[in-house]
């Protein structure tokens, strides 16, 4: 297994996406470029709760058509209950693998969408960990989320971005680079 894309960049504290909520953020996704023609493996998410939801947080794996998710390819098979997430200002990492996953092509676009099991709830509902900057975190890439049915992106002026990994089984013989696009905060910022 290989980490393929990656956007390791979090906003400090409490900073996250709501889905499930109610308002009508019902899902939340991010488009993402694979590097390499490969079969996917695994998605890694930051994940907090509010209140005490009972249902289950899903991931799905789409192609991508007109910038909305189309023909669902997979579905993780975990499903993180409500109740193991931790409320509060705490996000802990999930993994949600895809086992004989579908083969992904280089340089095209795809969805994760993240969800809920049950009902809207606007007093219990969950949050997945992002990235607010003015410069763009994982420019291969952009997050949305489905709300009122309609799906609706967040890409500048701020940017917005999930903390996430993307792993994939490696064919034999390609050696992969992961892009790293974390920055640091000096007099300015540089990609490292």
């Amino acid at each position: 297994m290989t980490l393929d894309q990656q956007q390791p960049n979090e906003n400090a504290g409490t900073s996250g996406w709501p889905f499930g909520d109610g308002v009508g953020e019902s899902k939340v996704g991010t488009t993402f470029t694979p590097s390499v023609t490969a079969a996917i493996a695994k998605f890694t998410f930051k994940l907090r709760k509010f209140g005490t939801p009972s249902d289950n947080v899903k991931v799905e794996l789409y192609t991508n058509l007109a910038d909305a998710p189309n023909t669902l390819l997979a579905t993780a098979t975990e499903q993180v209950a409500g109740t193991d997430i931790p409320a509060g200002t705490t996000f802990t990492e999930y993994d949600f693998n895809f086992p004989n996953g579908p083969q992904l092509t280089a340089e095209t676009t795809y969805w994760i969408v993240v969800s809920r099991t049950g009902s809207l709830d606007a007093n219990n509902y969950y949050s997945v960990k992002d990235y607010l900057s003015s410069l763009d975190g994982y420019p291969r890439g952009v997050l949305h989320d489905l709300n009122s049915g309609v799906w609706t992106q967040y890409d500048g002026p701020n940017f917005n971005d999930f903390y996430f990994k993307e792993y994939c089984i490696t064919p034999s013989g390609v050696v992969s680079s992961v892009p790293d696009y974390s920055f640091r905060f000096r007099d300015q910022v540089t990609a490292y």
